[in-house]
Formats: C-alpha cells, sequence, structure tokens
C-alpha cells in the first residue's frame, strides 16, 4: 500500500483469519489456486494513504532517476525501450524458439522462465471492455496491456516487447477488427492483431518531450470518435499546455482540436455518457463544453470555483442528464439542468484520489468514490459508506483490496451491467452496483511489482518476496518449473531484504524506517519490530536500504539512518536481534559517529546503498543520493570520500554496491545513467573509480550482483536485465527475446541452481537459468599448505585445466588481509588434464603466515584462489625494518623489541645468500654494495628460537 502516514509499529498488527476461497476453487476445479495463509498472517493497520503531504514513493523514484537540470530520464527510458523492441524484432528473425538462447556475442546460453508470482496480482491502472467478445483489457504500472475473460482468470500479457503509459487504454473496432489504442511516451500507438504488431498513430507532434498523457475517451458517434488530453510544452508561448486532440479513424490519425492555455491535468476533466454521441468538458475556469472532432462549444460558464482539482461524471438514467463534478477531491456538486445551476448535495469521508468519482449509468443516484477504500452514495453524493474496508480483503478476497485506482461502468454483449474496479491487488467486478464483489484475478494476473526478491541460501525451493501492496510473500516451491503460488506474509509495502543467522532469519523494511525481523524465514513470523527515527530520512521515507554485515552468522544488519536519536544526520545504523532467556526477541539499535549527510559531496545527500566487504571484516562502503561514496578500512572508526566518481557534477544517484568475494580492494558501484555511466569500478578500495559504460544505455541501474568467479557481472536497470563479460569489458543485453521488457529492480545469483534470479515492478519474477558461461582460464582442483620442520611451509595446488593462463602469482599476508607477492610460477601450458605445482617458501614469518594464488591470464584477467594458512610457532618479539624500500648507498635501520644478539641473513631472489652477520637489537645493516633488487631478509636469535623473514626492495640512488 502506498501509505503516507506514519504509524506506531508496536499497536498496528491485527491477526486475521483464512482466506474465503473454497467456492472459487470448486467452480475453476483447482487445488490450492491461493494457498491462504495461516490463522497467523498479520495484516497492517493505520496503512491510511494520502494523508500526509507529499508522496514518499513518487519523490523517491524522482529521486532514484536523478539527471542534470534539463535532462528528461522518461525520454531517454522512451527510446531505451524502443531500441530494445528493434533489437527484439531482428532476433526473433534469427531465433526459431523462444527457449535457450546464446547471448552476449555468444558468451552466455541460457533460458528465461517465469517463477511468478502467479496469484498475487498487483496494481492496475486503466481498464477497457470488448463488449463484442465479452473480453477484458487492463493495464499495469509497469506497462503491460493484459487480456482475459469475466469468469475463467485465463490472464495473458499482449505486449511483453513493448511498455505503455499506465493510464491510456482504448478498444474500438475498424470495420469487424478490433484495434487496442494506448500510449508510448505522449505518442498513440494501436495494434490491430493483439499486441503483435503496433503502429504510431499519425498526426501527433510536440514540440519537446515535457509533459505526459492524460486521458483519453471513446464517444458513440458514427465515426467513434476518440478523444485525448495530453500535457505538453509549447515552445512559442515558453509555457507547459492542455492539448486536445481527435481521431475520426479510429485512432489512426488524430488532430489537435484546442489549446487551453494551462498544464493543471487534474484542473480539466471530460466525459461521455454511457453509449452516447455527446461529449462535455469542463476547464479549470469552470466553463462547461460541448465538443465534438470539430472542437468545443462552450455550453455554461459555470459558477463552480476555478482553478481547483476537479473530476466530471455523470448518468441519463432517469431519461434526463444529471451531472456530477468533485472539486477539491471531496466536495460534489449536482447539476440536472446541463449546467446552468449547481447544487453542494454533499462532501465524501475521506478526500479521493485521481481516480475521483464515477456515476452509475444505470441509476442516476448512485456515485462512487475512491481512494483507500471505495464510497458508494445512493443518494446523489449527499452520504456516503464503504464498499467495504481494505483490511477485509484479506479475509476474503473477492472483497476489494486497497488503493482504487480505476473505475469503468460497461455491458456485456448480453445486455449485462457490470463494474470493473482496479486497484493495488488486481481487478474486481460487480453485477449489482458494487454490493457484491468478485475478484477475477486471482490466478494469471502475474503483474506483481517486486522491490527485492532473495532466495533462501540454505534451500532454494524457498524464495522470499518485498512487493509493492502486496506485502512481502514466500514460496517453498522455488524449484518446481513454471510459475509459482506465494503466500502473503503480511499486507503493506516492502524491500531490502536482508538473510541472517546463515540465512535462516529474514529482516524486512517497511516504508518510514519500521522493519520486522522474522527468526524463521521458512516459516515464522514476526519475531521483533523496531521504528527508526531522525529528520534527514533516506530515500525520501521510503524503503531504507539495508544490509547484511559481514558476519553473516550473526543477527545483525546495516541500515541506512536517519539519527536513532533522532534530529538531523545521515548515519550508517547497526540493528541487532536478540532472544531473550524467555524466547522472545528485541532488536537493539547503534550508530556509526559519523554524519554521511554533512560530509557528502552537496552537504545535503543521504545513504542510499550499503555493502561490507565479506572477505575484509573492517571494510564497509556506503552510497549516497548525490553520488558521494564512502569507504572504512577500520571497521567504521573513521570514513574517507573517494575522488569524485563523476568529476564535476553530481547526478549519479548511487543504487547499488556490490564488493568483490576474491579482491578486497575491487568493488562496484552502480545507480543513475543518465547524464554519466551507470555502472563504476574501484580497484583501490573506494578510493577512485573508472567508469564502465561500454554495452550498457544510459540507465537507472538499480542492482547489481556477479557470478561465482566474477567472470560475469548482472544488472537489474530500469531499462532492462544485463550481463557485463568481463573478458570482453563490455555489457551485453541478457532479455534476448524471452524476457519480458520491464523495470528491472532486483537481481541475485543463485549458485546453487546456477541461475540469475531477477525481480522486475510489473511482471513479477524472472529467472535466466546459466546453460554456458565464459570458459575459466584455471580450474581449480586443490590448494594447501604444509609446515615443515617449523622452518619452512611447502605450497602445493594442483589445477584441472587451464586455458589461456599465463602465470601464478603467490602472494602472503600475516593478516589474511594485505597481501603482498613473494613469488611467481609459469603456467605449465594449455591441458583439460590434471597438473601439479610445489613451490617452498623458505623464509615464512614466525607466527601466522596466509597464502593465495592469483592467477593471472594473457590477457591481465585474474582470479585469486582460496586462502590457506600456515603456522611457524615460537617467542615472538616485534621487528621493524626500515625504510624498505630503501635506496642503495643508505643503511637499513632494525629495531628489535627483545633485547639480545641476532643473527641476520640477506638472500638474493633466487635463494642465494649475500650477505650475513650478527646485530644486536638496535642496529644497522649496511647494503652499500648490493645492486638495486628484490631479496630476502631472515632474522634469527643465537639460540633460534624466534625467526623473522620478509621481503626487501633495494631502488637505485
Amino acid at each position: 500500500m502506498n501509505s503516507t502516514q506514519k504509524i506506531t509499529l508496536g499497536t498496528c498488527l491485527i491477526i486475521i483469519g483464512y482466506f474465503s476461497i473454497n467456492c472459487y476453487n470448486e467452480r475453476m476445479g483447482i487445488e490450492n489456486s491461493y494457498p491462504a495463509p495461516t490463522e497467523l498472517t498479520k495484516v497492517r493497520e493505520g496503512q491510511v494513504e494520502g494523508q500526509t503531504e507529499g508522496n514518499p514513493r513518487e519523490e523517491w523514484q524522482e529521486m532514484m532517476h536523478r539527471t542534470a537540470p534539463n535532462t528528461d530520464w522518461r525520454s531517454i527510458e522512451k527510446e531505451n525501450m524502443l531500441a530494445t523492441y528493434r533489437h527484439r524484432k531482428e532476433l526473433t528473425s534469427q531465433v526459431s524458439n523462444r527457449i535457450v538462447e546464446s547471448l552476449a556475442d555468444g558468451n552466455v546460453t541460457g533460458e528465461w522462465s517465469e517463477k511468478g508470482s502467479k496469484n498475487q496480482a498487483g496494481n492496475l491502472t486503466a481498464v477497457d471492455f470488448d463488449s463484442v467478445t465479452d473480453e477484458v483489457f487492463a493495464i499495469a504500472p509497469g506497462g503491460t496491456i493484459w487480456k482475459s475473460d469475466l469468469v475463467t482468470s485465463n490472464w495473458i500479457t499482449l505486449n511483453d516487447d513493448l511498455l505503455f503509459d499506465s493510464k491510456i487504454l482504448q478498444i474500438t473496432y475498424v470495420g469487424a477488427n478490433r484495434r487496442i489504442i494506448s500510449a508510448i511516451g505522449k505518442d498513440i500507438y494501436y495494434s490491430d492483431n493483439d499486441g503483435i504488431n503496433w503502429t504510431a498513430a499519425g498526426g501527433i507532434s510536440y514540440d519537446q518531450a515535457w509533459g505526459n498523457p492524460v486521458k483519453i475517451m471513446k464517444v458513440n458517434d458514427a465515426n467513434n470518435t476518440i478523444f485525448y488530453l495530453v500535457k505538453t510544452w509549447d515552445n512559442t508561448a515558453w509555457q507547459g499546455q492542455i492539448w486536445l486532440y481527435a481521431s475520426i479513424d479510429n485512432g489512426t490519425n488524430f488532430s489537435k482540436i484546442h489549446t487551453f492555455t494551462h498544464s493543471n491535468e487534474n484542473n480539466i476533466d471530460f466525459w461521455t455518457p454511457f453509449n452516447n454521441s455527446t461529449a462535455f468538458l469542463l476547464d479549470q475556469d469552470s466553463q462547461l463544453y460541448h465538443f465534438n472532432a470539430l472542437g468545443l462549444t462552450l455550453l455554461q460558464a459555470t459558477s463552480l470555483t476555478s482553478n481547483t482539482w476537479r473530476r466530471l461524471t455523470g448518468s441519463e438514467a432517469s431519461g434526463s442528464l444529471v451531472l456530477y463534478v468533485m472539486l477539491n477531491k471531496k466536495d460534489i456538486y449536482k447539476s440536472s439542468n446541463n449546467g446552468v445551476s449547481w447544487a453542494l448535495t454533499g462532501s465524501t469521508n475521506k478526500s479521493a484520489w485521481d481516480v475521483g468519482i464515477e456515476a452509475s449509468p444505470w441509476n442516476s443516484d448512485n456515485i462512487f468514490a475512491g481512494e483507500v477504500d471505495l464510497s458508494r452514495s445512493a443518494n446523489g453524493g449527499t452520504t456516503w459508506t464503504a464498499v467495504n474496508y481494505w483490511y477485509q480483503y484479506y479475509s476474503n478476497i473477492d472483497r476489494l483490496h486497497a488503493d482504487i485506482i480505476t473505475m469503468g461502468m460497461y455491458e456485456k454483449s448480453d445486455g449485462t451491467p457490470f463494474i470493473l474496479v482496479g486497484n493495488h491487488g488486481g481487478l474486481h467486478v460487480s453485477y449489482d452496483e458494487l454490493q457484491n464483489t468478485e475478484n477475477i484475478s486471482k490466478l494469471n494476473l502475474n503483474n506483481a511489482e517486486y522491490y527485492d526478491v532473495r532466495t533462501d541460501p540454505n534451500n532454494s525451493s524457498y524464495i522470499y518476496a518485498g512487493s509493492q501492496d502486496q506485502g512481502w510473500q514466500r514460496t517453498s516451491n522455488g524449484n518446481i518449473p513454471g510459475a509459482s503460488s506465494f503466500t502473503q506474509v503480511i499486507s503493506g509495502d516492502y524491500g531490502h531484504l536482508c538473510l541472517t543467522n546463515n540465512g535462516q532469519s529474514l529482516w524486512t523494511v517497511y516504508p518510514f524506517g519500521n522493519i520486522n525481523f522474522y527468526e524463521n524465514a521458512q516459516t515464522g513470523y514476526s519475531n521483533a519490530l523496531v521504528n527508526l527515527d531522525g529528520t534527514d530520512y533516506p530515500v525520501s521515507n521510503w524503503i531504507w536500504p539495508t544490509a547484511e554485515t559481514y558476519n553473516t552468522a550473526s543477527n545483525d544488519i546495516y541500515v541506512a539512518g536517519g539519527d536513532i536519536n533522532g534530529g538531523a544526520g545521515a548515519h550508517l545504523i547497526t540493528l541487532s536481534a536478540v532472544e531473550s532467556s524467555g524466547g522472545s526477541w528485541s532488536i537493539s539499535k547503534s550508530q556509526f559517529a559519523y554524519d554521511f549527510k554533512v560530509n557528502s559531496t552537496t552537504g545535503t545527500g543521504t545513504i542510499s546503498s550499503i555493502e561490507p566487504s565479506y572477505i575484509d571484516s573492517n571494510r564497509i562502503y556506503v552510497g549516497m543520493s548525490d553520488g558521494s561514496f564512502f569507504y572504512t578500512n577500520d571497521g567504521g572508526t573513521s570514513w574517507s570520500k573517494s575522488a569524485n566518481i563523476v568529476p564535476g557534477q553530481f547526478y549519479l544517484y548511487g543504487a547499488s554496491i556490490y564488493a568483490s568475494k576474491f579482491d578486497a580492494d575491487l568493488v562496484w558501484m552502480a545507480g543513475s545513467g543518465y547524464n554519466n555511466s551507470s555502472v563504476y569500478k574501484s580497484t583501490d578500495g573506494g578510493q577512485t573509480f573508472t567508469a564502465m559504460a561500454t554495452g550498457l544505455p544510459n540507465t537507472l541501474v538499480h542492482e547489481i550482483t556477479a557470478n561465482t568467479d566474477e567472470t560475469l557481472l548482472f544488472a537489474a536497470a530500469e531499462s532492462g536485465a544485463y550481463v557485463y563479460v568481463a573478458a570482453q569489458d563490455t555489457w551485453y543485453d541478457l532479455m534476448g527475446v524471452s524476457a519480458p521488457q520491464q523495470k528491472y529492480y532486483s537481481v541475485e545469483y543463485v549458485n546453487s541452481n546456477n541461475l540469475v534470479r531477477y525481480g522486475t515492478y510489473g511482471r513479477g519474477i524472472w529467472d535466466f537459468s546459466i546453460a554456458a558461461q565464459p570458459v575459466l582460464p584455471v580450474e581449480w582442483l586443490s590448494f594447501d599448505a604444509e609446515v615443515i620442520d617449523n622452518e619452512r611451509i611447502v605450497l602445493n595446488w594442483a589445477t584441472a585445466s587451464e586455458f589461456e593462463n599465463d602465470y601464478f602469482s603467490i602472494q602472503r599476508s600475516v593478516d589474511g588481509k594485505s597481501f603482498e607477492t613473494i613469488e611467481e610460477v609459469a603456467s605449465l601450458g594449455e591441458a583439460a588434464v590434471e597438473q601439479g605445482y610445489e613451490l617452498t617458501d623458505q623464509f615464512p614469518l614466525l607466527g601466522n603466515n596466509y597464502y593465495r594464488l592469483k592467477q593471472v591470464d594473457r590477457n591481465g584477467e585474474f582470479e585469486y584462489s582460496e586462502i590457506e594458512l600456515g603456522v611457524i610457532t615460537g617467542d615472538q618479539p616485534t621487528v621493524a625494518i626500515y625504510p624498505n624500500p630503501v635506496a642503495s648507498g643508505e643503511h637499513l635501520q632494525v629495531k628489535i623489541s627483545k633485547q639480545g644478539v641476532y643473527n641476520y641473513s640477506i638472500f638474493s631472489s633466487n635463494g642465494q645468500k649475500i650477505k650475513s652477520a650478527s646485530i644486536e637489537e638496535n642496529g644497522e645493516i649496511e647494503i652499500s654494495e648490493m645492486p638495486a633488487g628484490s631479496y630476502f631478509y631472515q632474522i634469527n636469535t643465537k639460540k633460534n628460537d624466534a625467526q623473522f623473514s620478509g621481503k626487501l626492495m633495494v631502488s637505485p640512488k
């Protein structure tokens, strides 16, 4: 639910019984078609929308699409979509089927499949009805057009290759052929073969891309005239305007018939009586017009308030015309004399949304107003009652879902009247003027709007999804082929899911900083919840970004703040779920002292993305809404800001960060790329970044991830799904011809299933199962470190195959974090059979010796092995040798913390001893005779109970 009222979570949960769906299942002959949640299913109270100023979700949407002034990201995305559409048409002519596809110039082969949800319908924003075939057409916010009948819920998509404006949908006929009309951007398109092909209508042109469609309407005259209102920019007048177009050839061509010299799209409305040829328009100046394809005729200059929000409707059910107007989203005015005079009949109990009001064509006293709940008046607007309250949907899904978006009055081919109501839970039909309603989207309207999707790392059958207004959902059927049914655990808007306690527990985020903890992700319900505070809310106070911590075995997460103490500032918050001895759970909260807002590039940025390094517990990365990027190398004690990622510009919203699982210095960040690249890479731990733009259009990347060996990166973007092939340093379209063109919001790599799982904001979950991917230069078999006589360490490793491998760099570390190269070993050559290698570290360090192999390709690409440990035991004083590197002719200073006499030796890089002597705890070594190069040193006590060794670099004078 698009809620904008802040709530107190401690009092906002109620328990609801089972869904009443047995009759539907019996009638449909489907077993468990809509899995009923248990009696513990919770529904959140207090989700009353439109009660505070602004719309956090829409503000967040605009914030994410950060651009430079005069950059229209919607126009850019329109062109991206059309380019993809043309590319898909080319691919379709080359591909014999839509199953297994070779993509990314042959680097990736695989198969797309739809995962669902098939029973948790999302929002519908416009509907129309074909009374010839008795079929329903509807459009979702994602831009997909759907078709079904009124009975079987046999929903199918008509346009997974294109995305249309969510408000524009009209069915008409050209002779005996059905035509579907919608809009791409502000331009009208039509299809005469149920969405297979689309053609742009003629006669429509605009000076600029600014603006949006407002409304479309067909009248029942001899030409089936279609009228189209659009908000656009006029260069000559240099102002926004509303233009009225008309088509007398069923949408093939349009002509502009009137210009309104304002751009207040909510202050103008038109309406036509049911099956009538008359059209009425009420402008913001409160003048009422008749109009046709030739233009407008003033009917009345009314006394209604001007320059305010209005919706126009009416009825001829009584044999004479009755007009209704809603002003200011609540006040109802009625006219029975063609608008000559108007009477205030009453006001709605709550402010309506943009859907406003509709009057019944069959009873002029019945009018309906939509907001969170749909209200009905049987006396022309004097008194109002709710058709049902939104939470009743959760005990009977035939009741209306929350958030009324669109209403339509229709008649079937046999003359049966009915009403369609589109809402955030799909589509409902009523045959008795909303005395009773039936959900006709219980199955197969797979238009879920998912913010985030996560697969259980312990059992990939379980999938968790956070949605727009259909709560957070889960299924245990994730490994069954085809679209799955999901159970809605709790209602509302949820995203940024986190898995902790080694994947067994789940955190969910609800708007306004409200966060739930579930001890048992697979079957449990909320064990604890917390509300975060502050005045500088991240992401416009919508769904606050989160991330797991380095220690995934804990029940800790990071959250973007806010300030837990209230007041200004943007802080990184840590939440910890703690179980008491009695078995109850609570959530503790703490925050890092650093104020990211104050230190952001603009001084106004808020935290928009978080990522820890999972191979270095001291590293955490934070992205900001203004493109600032911060990193810490000491666990958050101190923070540094990277150099400007986009020099001199601040148009990058940092939506996602991915830290390498192999190289602690390698990190990627992604976000809005309308004036710059969408993805950047850092090889120095976030200090500096370089763009990764090749092959990727200007778009907003919502999330990035990588496959196991990081040879492939995957991006979920506003304009689709993409893959980056590291060997080619290039991005490629991953949708091919099978995946829906849609807004892709989340992506994860499911290693156990070798697939990439995407969550879309309008077409549910889609999987790409990888059949083939880039050939690895090296296939590892083993790597181990063996301590010999507590003096040296032998490293052994083996490969199963090698291709294009150049050499191995052997690296050593005292802490498992900072590594230095101690030797290089050349590849034994290309082979598809096992090959073994051995290297002895003659001078290991006293204490812990961490080793890893850096495998380097001939083209410079590389990957790391796992880390192995060898331990040399003994009493260990501290030793400092400096400077290192040391210039030829200088003295090497030696400081040892324990008093005594020591023996030192210096060896060449091939192990030959260069010099040796005794030295006390504070001394120096003369190296004037040693040429520049690489050496090793070793220091021992005379009793050999302490040993120190390392690499020494001698530089030229």
